[in-house]
């Protein structure tokens, strides 16, 4: 009787312990099934365009000034690490301001449009994915950036107001190509003969654009 106690003791024990060998590579197998998913959900290296629509507004002192529409284009060259971390090697901005009226004490003027070209290398995280593809993301960005257009008198300028830019950006990826979000972007001059004023420029948009990649 005690030698057929200890064959079931013996046989139960085994089926267990099979059982629980069973269910880890399963459970493994989901992981590594989740991880890989979440890999085809980036490119690891991509070439981005996004197109913003927003405003910008002018703080100049002793200025006021405000930019009805401020049109926008980013181009990026970008890598991901890993699906959480990447890095944009460079983004070159275009950001038109249209209809900009300055108000300076009690006199106006006015300047029909101005441009702002921008270079900034950043960095980029998305969060784990939670519906199939779609995941949030967040990019800052820092750089260099210049001032081009005209004046009301006609004049034409290139690269007078120059000076430091940033840029953060939040958004959702909706699939590895497609993604939207908002940004904001703040530009501040130091050149030409604003430098004796405190001059910056802040920008916040509507983004969407793509990813093109593998």
């Amino acid at each position: 009787m005690k030698k057929i106690s200890l064959i079931l003791v013996a046989v139960l024990c085994f089926g267990i312990i099979t059982n629980a060998n069973d269910i880890i590579p399963k459970n493994e197998d989901s992981e590594i099934n989740s991880k890989v998913s979440e890999s085809n959900c980036v490119n690891k290296i991509a070439l981005g365009l996004d197109i913003g629509l927003g405003g910008s507004l002018v703080s100049i002192s002793g200025f006021r000034s405000a930019t009805c529409f401020a049109p926008a284009l980013g181009i990026r060259v970008m890598s991901h690490f890993n699906p959480y971390f990447g890095i944009d090697f460079m983004k070159i901005n275009w950001i038109t301001d249209v209809v900009t009226s300055i108000v300076y004490r009690n006199s106006n003027s006015y300047t029909p449009w101005q441009m702002r070209l921008q270079f900034m290398p950043g960095v980029r995280a998305n969060s784990p994915v939670f519906f199939k593809c779609m995941s949030a993301y967040t990019a800052f960005r820092l750089g260099y950036g210049m001032e081009l257009g005209i004046d009301n008198g006609g004049y034409h300028y290139i690269g007078n107001f120059q000076g430091l830019c940033l840029e953060t950006e939040l958004g959702l990826n909706f699939t590895p190509t497609v993604f939207a979000g908002f940004g904001y972007n703040y530009h501040k001059y130091f050149g030409y003969h604003y430098s004796k004023y405190n001059v910056a420029l802040h920008t916040l948009s509507f983004l969407i654009g793509i990813n093109i990649g593998k």
